[in-house]
């Protein structure tokens, strides 16, 4: 599976057959549920390198959850997921340099050097790399729900 055939269910919730296929196709059996004192529930996929990251719907009462993350992980991660083996977002890969990272998706939108992390923001997505120290290459990708002037 391509990264990038993720971002189409961004926004959708655990309700929405889409996202029940999309678990199902994955090997996911139980489904997303928020534990008690957390904030968002994750669905880790270590095998295959991804974590999918859901928040509970604003509404009032709705036990609802909405995807808004996917992280894409490298294989700096200490073991505990394997580097995710697909295609990834613009034709970037893992071995990519802060540099070349750049150069495929253009000047970020945001961008910490403290922290070697650039984001960019696209109408349907956000997109964030995080480098390794000296930003040699990419340790993980963050496919999340496009900034809205609203969210400051």
């Amino acid at each position: 599976m391509n990264a990038e055939d993720f971002i189409p269910y961004l926004r959708k919730t655990d309700a929405d057959p889409a996202i029940q296929q999309l678990l199902a196709s994955l090997g996911v059996t139980k489904a997303p549920k928020v534990k008690r004192g957390d904030v968002e529930a994750r669905v880790g996929l270590n095998e295959r390198g991804i974590e999918l990251v859901f928040h509970p719907v604003e509404e009032a009462k709705s036990s609802l959850l909405q995807l808004g993350t996917i992280l894409v992980y490298g294989n700096t991660q200490g073991g505990e997921f394997t580097p995710y083996a697909g295609p990834l977002p613009g034709g970037l890969s893992f071995k990519d340099s802060r540099k070349e990272a750049r150069k495929k998706l253009g000047e970020p939108a945001a961008s910490n050097e403290a922290l070697f992390r650039d984001t960019w923001d696209f109408p349907t997505h956000g997109l964030t790399l995080d480098y390794t120290e000296g930003g040699k290459s990419i340790v993980f990708i963050d496919i999340s729900l496009p900034y809205e002037p609203e969210d400051e």
